[in-house]
């Protein structure tokens, strides 16, 4: 179903105005000091905890599926952050969204069979269910549980990061994504190249590379370094609306 702010109903997607919710995260430990904003970005705070490492790095849980034109758009979002924080990645594959769906074929990363390491930041990236919509992945039972807090509706794309900050939905139209393919867009992003596409995908992986600095003191690599001071320049997308998919 589609739900404009009213909740009427129109198809198979829903947008809504994303409100607060309360919860805990069950374990960490602490880096930042003082009170955190209520929002960054796009992204709420949901909790009150001041636990935001788990083992001395930023947890990051994302859920999505291969079927989701808004989870594709998102993977865009978090490979360029993650990548830009000096992570590496490796079992990356490219994937299109369903082809029945809205936004069909939207290009985007499958993050299934991938892994991703950092001496900062610990992802867990998961893909709930095919391009069919058949399912696919299993959350492990932690992983499980905080979905099941935050987003008891169980929408897609979920993005938590320190089990503090949350977004719902997409960050970005997918049809920015229209009429490309996702080695077109590895290759822009890697070559550096600036258009429309690229843009967008820098502009939100910058709030995610902000919300990491705040929680972490500016003490991870991004901090104070050049890209992520370039990253700030750029203008902050504001959504009042939140598109998410509710195919589960």
């Amino acid at each position: 179903t589609v739900i404009v702010c009213a909740f009427i109903v129109i198809s198979t997607f829903i947008v809504i105005e994303y409100h607060n919710s309360t919860g805990g995260f069950s374990s960490g430990n602490n880096v930042k000091t003082g009170s955190l904003p209520s929002t960054i970005g796009d992204f709420q705070k949901v909790t009150g905890n001041t636990s935001y490492l788990v083992n001395g790095k930023v947890p990051i849980l994302f859920v999505g599926s291969m079927a989701c034109p808004y989870c594709a758009q998102m993977s865009w979002t978090i490979y360029y952050a993650l990548t830009t924080n000096n992570g590496k990645w490796s079992g990356l594959s490219f994937d299109y969204s369903n082809i029945s769906d809205k936004f069909p074929n939207t290009p985007g990363l499958n993050f299934a069979n991938s892994s991703y390491s950092s001496s900062e930041i610990s992802f867990h990236g998961y893909e709930i269910s095919n391009r069919n919509w058949q399912p696919y992945q299993t959350l492990n039972s932690t992983d499980d549980a905080l979905f099941n807090q935050y987003d008891f509706a169980g929408h897609i794309p979920f993005i938590l990061i320190g089990g503090t900050f949350l977004h719902i939905g997409e960050s970005f139209t997918p049809s920015i994504l229209n009429n490309t393919t996702g080695q077109t867009i590895m290759g822009w992003l890697n070559s550096g190249t600036t258009n429309s596409v690229t843009s967008h995908i820098i502009n939100e992986s910058k709030v995610i590379l902000k919300i990491i600095n705040t929680l972490t003191n500016g003490k991870t690599a991004v901090g104070g370094q050049a890209n992520y001071n370039e990253l700030l320049q750029l203008s902050t997308i504001q959504l009042g609306e939140i598109t998410y998919s509710s195919k589960l």
